[in-house]
């Protein structure tokens, strides 16, 4: 189950983020696998609609390495900031 809602998430009160708060089933309901690829197509997808960075939390080492691995950053504290490079104009 993945919950979107807006959260300010940096000093600048001007730039906000969409948190992800992400509660998993039991393994025994669904596969880490079926989870990761899932996961794998929704974050740039949430991300292209919303055009805002992402932020969500995490204490857990294996879904941080996911995390990092699918381009999400060490922000603040336990948080993790999805974001894309803005392109500069010529």
């Amino acid at each position: 189950m993945l919950e979107f809602r807006n959260a300010r998430q940096r000093a600048d009160a001007k730039e906000q983020a969409v948190r992800l708060h992400v509660q998993f089933a039991p393994e025994s309901m669904v596969s880490k696998r079926r989870v990761a690829v899932a996961l794998l197509k929704a974050i740039p997808a949430f991300y292209d609609a919303v055009k805002r960075p992402l932020v969500t939390e995490s204490i857990s080492p294996s879904l941080i390495k996911f995390l990092e691995r699918v381009g999400f950053k060490s922000s603040r504290g336990n948080d993790y900031i999805y974001e894309v490079a803005k392109e500069k104009s010529a």
